[in-house]
This record gives structure tokens, sequence and C-alpha cells, in this order.
């Protein structure tokens, strides 16, 4: 993280420095770029959200949806009166405004960014499980003390039974791989095959309607936060105008929570598909841009084609996109890593055998003989079992201290049984650490190399931030 944190004044202050545009030192355009929220319009904004974010009481709330804010507005008599002047209604006008008011009051930390919900987006499918640590120890199966036999049929079976010791703790999870890896997509068109593949490698499904919003780019930095481990996100969109600043609106959203929120994760992001390259080398069909749409001239400039949907892929190359997400997330997953914890299972149970042979090992015999004694015994009861029982149990008396000796000597055995046998460790993923340069985005950047690779993602094609 910067040091000095980026914004608004900080912005317009280094570019007066380096003698540079504001433009030049931002990744996204001036009005949608959250590290250039702080303008005296933002703030003023930002203030009558947040006015009326408390005036309704949603402070202090969780999982408020702005739609449910709109409406508890309209709601209001008389309305509520915007800065400039007018009333709030339920026009798209007035929608419009709330939905920008709110999130300037959300850049400048007016009101928390984690009460939003996102109604619009569907939820994503969680498959990356947060990894639950489990204690390693030797349990011993449940003994009972020992007592004597009683005159009862099949009393001639009589056995004394030694504790037994079996390992726990053991048990490969799939959230012990190194990385946590997730695939975020524009559209749901492609669940069919993505679903199947994030849920058999624990990977991340996150789908939306077009851009992702603020609260999705929060979630994933707390679910990361809570997970532990390096993240590596792979973005998935059309080849199209939107499609290609979908991913930097996304790596620029993780950049500003994190730290704003002082989120301290390794997080990176790269967008997977799809690519110009792709689109030539799948021969995939184009489809026009609208006119309407201010990034055209940009794109076409830049690429020298037409937009092509991601659907075209799947249509076209089936089991393409499949195969281009395993390959991605190849690196990340340690595929030696079960094999290594069933090693190691393996030898934790042969420690717990040995346990075993040495809890007994020193009365073994004594208990042999103490079985064979109370079995001589008993086989002169067999024709007076009706009458006889209470002779037996007088007979039987002398074992009693004998047998209370061993089972005591087994139980001081047993509570030694942890310092004596020392468990294996258990196995870490040793996965080389992987060369991650070429990273659209990269926590570990600072704002000035990080500002590099958004531009160099759009040079020379004088495309227009979203």
């Amino acid at each position: 993280m910067n040091e000095t944190p980026m914004g608004y004044a900080a912005i317009k202050e280094l570019a007066k420095v380096r003698r540079c545009t504001i433009p030049d030192l931002l990744g996204m355009s001036r009005t949608n770029d959250p590290f250039f929220f702080g303008s005296p319009a933002h703030q003023r904004d930002a203030e009558w959200f947040a006015e009326w974010w408390h005036r309704l009481g949603f402070a202090g709330r969780s999982s408020v949806h702005l739609r449910a804010i709109h409406y508890r507005l309209v709601s209001q008599d008389p309305p509520p009166v915007l800065p400039d002047g007018t009333s709030y209604l339920n026009t798209l006008e007035c929608w419009s405004y709330l939905t920008a008011a709110s999130k300037a009051a959300r850049y400048l930390r007016l009101v928390d960014v984690e009460a939003f919900e996102d109604h619009r987006n569907p939820n994503p499918m969680i498959y990356a499980r947060r990894l639950v640590e489990t204690r390693r120890e030797l349990v011993t199966e449940p003994w009972r003390e020992w007592d004597l036999p009683e005159v009862r049929a099949g009393f001639d079976r009589f056995y004394l039974p030694l504790p037994t010791f079996s390992a726990i703790g053991y048990e490969y999870d799939a959230a012990r791989q190194p990385y946590h890896l997730e695939v975020w997509v524009e559209k749901s068109t492609m669940n069919s095959v993505l679903l199947p593949v994030c849920w058999r490698h624990n990977v991340n499904l996150v789908t939306s309607v077009g851009f992702q919003s603020v609260s999705s780019a929060v979630d994933l930095l707390r679910r990361v936060e809570s997970h532990g481990k390096p993240a590596r996100i792979l973005f998935i969109s059309d080849f199209d105008p939107a499609g290609s600043f979908m991913p930097d609106a996304v790596a620029r959203q993780l950049e500003y929570w994190r730290e704003r929120l002082n989120i301290d994760v390794d997080i990176k992001l790269q967008p997977l598909a799809l690519t110009r390259e792709q689109v030539i080398g799948y021969a995939l069909p184009g489809i026009p841009i609208k006119e309407s749409d201010r990034r055209k001239a940009g794109f076409e400039r830049r690429n020298g084609m037409e937009a092509t949907e991601l659907d075209a892929l799947e249509a076209l190359r089936p089991g393409e996109l499949e195969r281009l997400v395993l390959d991605a997330i190849s690196p990340y997953r340690d595929l030696a890593l079960p094999d290594r914890w069933q090693e190691s299972a393996e030898a934790a149970e042969s420690i717990a055998h040995q346990a075993e042979s040495w809890v007994v090992a020193d009365v073994q015999h004594e208990c042999r003989a103490i079985q064979s004694g109370i079995r001589a015994v008993l086989e002169g009861y067999h024709e007076r079992i009706a009458n006889l029982n209470a002779d037996l149990q007088h007979d039987l008396e002398p074992f009693k201290p004998r047998l209370e000796v061993v089972r005591q000597a087994i139980q001081n055995a047993m509570e030694q049984v942890p310092e004596a046998f020392p468990l294996p460790e258990l196995p870490i993923s040793d996965l080389p650490v992987q060369d991650d340069k070429d990273w659209l985005f990269d926590s570990n950047r600072d704002y000035l190399d990080q500002l590099k690779y958004y531009k160099a993602r759009h040079a020379d094609a004088g495309e227009v931030s979203p």
C-alpha cells in the first residue's frame, strides 16, 4: 500500500508537480475513478445522501439495498429536496442521481460501504471454502474399566479389552490449497460451462449483469481476507468496448477499497477472455458496435475489427472456454498435495499402532496370564452356574488388585503417549511462487506503478475509460 493514500487533492497536486493532466494519473474516467472523488460537487451530493441515510434510519444497519432507499425517499411527504432545489421523485433522473450520490458518499466514507447489498447481480457461487483447522492428536477408543466375570451365559468367552489408538486431523481438505481462486464473468450464459469446472476445482464463480458493483469488490476483499491466502482472479467478458474495461473497473475498485479499508491481502486480477488474439485465432464472427457507444471509435481503431460475443466461443469451439480456465488455474493448484496428505495420514496411523503396542508392552504378558487364570477358574463352574455365582466372585477377588495395578499402569502410559509419540507435521503446499508480473492488477504495486498497467492495456487507442 502507498504510504500516502492517493485521493482527489493528492492527484491534483501530483499533476502539478509532474506537469501532466489529471486523466494521466487516473485509471478510469474523472467521473468514475474512485481515487478522484472529492470535488465540491461530490462532497455536496455525498452529504445530501448521508443526511437522508441517517434520517431514514439506515445507519447501523446491514444488507441495505439502494432500491429500498429510493422507495423510502419517494414515499416522503413532502418529497425530499435535492441540492438543486428540485424534488426527489420516482423518475429515472432521480434514481440516477441517487446512484451517483450514494457512490460519492461511500467513496468519501460518509456512510458504511459494507452496509450495502447488491441485488442487481446474482449472488457469487462459493466453492472455495475457508479452511477450518483441525487438531492433530492420537485418540484412544473408549475402553471401560475391567469387570470380573459373573456366572452368566457366555461367561467362558471372557477377555480383557486393551486400549486402541487412531490418529485424527489428517483428513485432506481442498481449502488447504495455497491460492484462493475466483472466475468473474460479465454474464451468466456461460454457467453451463463454468459451473462444473469451478465446482470440481473449488473455484468461486462470480457472474454479473454488465459492470460489477462496489459491493461485489468489497465482498471479494473480505472473502480473501478471511481465507488468509493469496488470491488470483480471472475475468471473462465479451470482446467489445464495455467488456474491455470491465476488468479494469473491478481492479480499480479492489485497489481503492483495499487501501481505504486497510485490508491487507495479496490479490491479483487478469483478463482471461475474450481477447483480440483469441477472436482471430478461433475465427469468431463479429457483431457491429452501437453507434451510440462513445467507446466505439477507440475500440475499433485499436483492434481493427468489430466486437465479438463470448457466447460465440462456446458455440463454435465447444470445450475451449473450459480449457482456458483449467490452463489458467493449473499453476495455482498443488496436485500432489492430496497424495502427500494421504501419506501423512498413513504415517500417523502407523504411529497410532506403535502407541498401542507401547502402552501395553510391559503388562501384556500379565494381562494374558490373568485372562488365562480367570478362564481356568471359569471352567470349573460350567455345571454350577445357577448356584455358584457368589462363590465365583469370592474366588475372583484376588484378581481385583492385580487388575487395578495393570489398568493404572496402562492409564499412566497412555498419558505419556502424546509426548512419547509425536505425530508428523501436517503437509503444506510447496508450490513454487508463480511469476505474476503480467497480471493486470497486482495489490503489491504502488499507485503509479499500477497505473502504468491500466494505461498500457488501452494505449494507442484513444479509448474513453468508463
